[in-house]
């Protein structure tokens, strides 16, 4: 089935956002798990209920880390990795923007601690803050720091079943159609089956002037309640 999404949505919702799962060929063994017609079949209302499960699973987790990242024609553009640890009250992002800085913020019980530096730069610049909002707050769901695109993006995708392993299961796409400028569109999707994404990228290639980009957004998420947040060792210089 290929569903239509509003041209003016894809084109931006798509370049806002995404995560790359390696795909292997479809088992022909054994039968589709529940969540394969959720996928296959999914429409707006469907899209925005795996990403609530999603949110709520990780809201809930006691620890978790992934990564968020933002290529542009195979080159790196963003990439930030995150750690959440609720048991410890910690909270750790290591980012880097090619063309403006790089660093990394620690937020605890005290406060939020962040050093980053600009390219070409030799010295650090910190920055503490120590406010009630600059607090580790376990209530947090931190979902900005892992996005997702809007329901009605992912839903304008036709995924298909390939496989799945003992916690895994895998999805490919292409589309979504009728998106202005876009000649190109394909995205890879790995759902566990605690109820997250485990992985979710899409690449989408744009006409600007009269040469195409290709624009890749990924997300994944590993170790649920399985890791901890270190504490940074330059951390004892400024707290």
């Amino acid at each position: 089935m290929t569903r239509t999404v509003p041209a003016v949505a894809v084109a931006l919702l798509l370049l806002a956002s995404g995560c790359l799962g390696g795909v292997s060929p479809l088992d022909d063994g054994g039968s589709k798990p529940e969540v394969a017609s959720l996928v296959t079949e999914m429409d707006t209302a469907d899209a925005r209920d795996l990403v609530a499960r999603h949110r709520a699973t990780l809201a809930n987790a006691s620890s978790y880390a992934g990564w968020y990242e933002r290529d542009e024609n195979d080159t790196l553009a963003y990439k930030h990795r995150v750690v959440v640890d609720r048991d410890d009250r910690q909270f750790v992002r290591d980012w880097r923007n090619v063309s403006t800085a790089s660093g990394v913020v620690f937020r605890n019980a005290s406060g939020t601690y962040e050093r980053s530096r600009r390219p070409g730069d030799e010295s650090f610049r910190y920055e503490v803050r120590t406010g009630d909002s600059a607090r580790f707050d376990a209530d947090d769901s931190f979902a900005s720091d892992l996005p997702l695109p809007d329901p009605e993006v992912l839903a304008g995708y036709d995924f298909e079943y390939v496989r799945s392993t003992d916690t895994l299961h895998y999805f490919r796409a292409d589309g979504p159609d009728g998106a202005a400028d876009v000649t190109d569109a394909r995205a890879r999707l790995v759902v566990h089956e605690d109820g997250y994404l485990r992985s979710l990228s899409w690449t989408v290639t744009v006409e600007r002037g009269n040469e195409p980009t290709t624009l890749t957004r990924e997300t994944t998420v590993v170790d649920l309640n399985t890791t901890d947040a270190d504490r940074p060792g330059w951390m004892g210089a400024v707290a």
